[in-house]
């Protein structure tokens, strides 16, 4: 698999636990099955551990692109693979100040698109 690929899968990964309650508990039940449903496969003989990130933990990326937090989880998950166990680190869904974002709002965030905030644009 590519990078290109496991980037897109990863986020495609992440947007479907955001927005499918069901998926998300197929994730905690069955994380190798829920994985290749977008296109992660882990090969047999490799464990998966997924770790769920809550609202307000530190984030480790604070200050850093995206692309910071996707080159993280692509070594992770590339050296899981040499070493016989993946981690799958799950973030929790973002949020806005007037509550839940939709999916399209979730997509955009997930593809490392940010809508403008500021006056500076």
């Amino acid at each position: 698999m590519s990078s290109n690929e496991f980037r897109e899968q990863y986020l495609q990964l992440l947007v479907k636990d955001w927005t499918d309650e069901g998926f998300g508990a197929r994730i905690d039940a069955d994380a190798k099955g829920a994985l290749a449903e977008v296109g992660i496969v882990i090969p047999d003989g490799v464990d998966v551990e997924v770790i769920r990130h809550g609202q307000g933990e530190v984030n480790p990326y604070e200050g850093k692109s995206n692309e910071a937090a996707l080159d993280a989880q692509e070594a992770i998950f590339e050296a899981g693979l040499k070493s016989g166990k993946v981690q799958i680190h799950l973030p929790a869904a973002p949020s806005t100040e007037e509550g839940i974002l939709s999916e399209s709002d979730l997509s955009e965030v997930a593809a490392g698109e940010v809508p403008c905030c500021c006056c500076c644009c």
